[in-house]
């Protein structure tokens, strides 16, 4: 169903419940709670005709604001692929390890190296759907929030603060989520380079695993702590680096869409005012 379809059919119940407002209105019937609904339901349907006649206002003043705050789809992806192909490119390393071991220690090696890939793997799930969700939001977030100024136009506001939370959803996430490269630099990661080694390589057993791209640009951005004149062990190395890279990603991922969320949220209770009408 395309966007014009949706919100025909947000403006035809808006209609419906414009005229079920005059007739409750109009009822030759004494009771407080029923007359109640009359003047709620009408202004119900000019609030939602209003939201259906400015969609693509309402689209156009996101853009903006996203634009404004130096939102950029592209710098997005290149984000969260650069993420994904270091983390990748840290599991096949690993793999290759076990390979080069004395065999006498490839039990214990392999153990190591199955939890750490185990981890790996998490942060690979979490890039992934961070991935997903953003095409997701790019490519539909108008025809989610058509969809919710739909469910908002059903009389008696039955699926009002779902349709709500669906429009306000669409609109943050569309303004915000490209934001999280940013989010992430700044939050996740120390903004200096204070007594911190940045790690191109981790090279153990003769073995280097790539951190950076052919371009010379961080596959994925994390720093170790070295001691000053105390160059670590090449196995400390690679467990704090992935234990810190989990980290990063699955608690900067869960902190950014729990604030999206979170804003989402408060903007529905602004759009949606307080649900369903009481029945009495």
């Amino acid at each position: 169903m395309d966007l014009a379809s949706l919100l025909q059919i947000s403006l035809y119940l808006s209609m419906l419940t414009f005229y079920l407002g005059v007739l409750i209105y109009a009822l030759p019937i004494p009771i407080t709670g029923l007359k109640k609904w009359g003047p709620r339901l009408i202004s119900d349907a000019f609030y939602v005709a209003a939201l259906s006649l400015a969609f693509y206002t309402i689209l156009n003043a996101a853009s903006y604001i996203a634009s404004a705050l130096g939102a950029n789809w592209i710098a997005y992806y290149g984000f969260i692929t650069g993420q994904l192909t270091g983390q990748l490119s840290m599991i096949f390393g690993l793999t290759s390890i076990t390979k080069l071991v004395n065999p006498r220690f490839a039990p214990i090696v392999s153990k190591i190296v199955s939890t750490l890939v185990g981890k790996l793997m998490v942060a690979v799930y979490v890039t992934t759907f961070m991935y997903v969700l953003g095409l997701v939001i790019q490519k539909s977030y108008a025809a989610l929030a058509a969809l919710g100024i739909a469910l908002m136009a059903i009389p008696f506001r039955i699926a009002r603060g779902a349709g709500a939370f669906l429009l306000s959803f669409a609109l943050v996430f569309y303004v915000a989520l490209p934001l999280y490269p940013h989010f992430f630099s700044f939050i996740i990661l120390p903004p200096q380079n204070n007594g911190v080694q940045m790690l191109e390589t981790v090279t153990y057993i003769g073995h280097s695993i790539p951190l950076q791209s052919s371009t010379g640009s961080n596959l994925v951005e994390m720093q170790i702590p070295v001691a000053p004149g105390n160059p670590p062990d090449p196995i400390y190395k690679i467990i704090s680096f992935i234990a810190r890279l989990v980290y990063a990603v699955v608690i900067g991922a869960a902190l950014y869409l729990t604030l999206l969320i979170s804003i989402s949220v408060g903007l529905a209770r602004a759009l949606g005012g307080f649900g369903r009408l009481r029945v009495i």
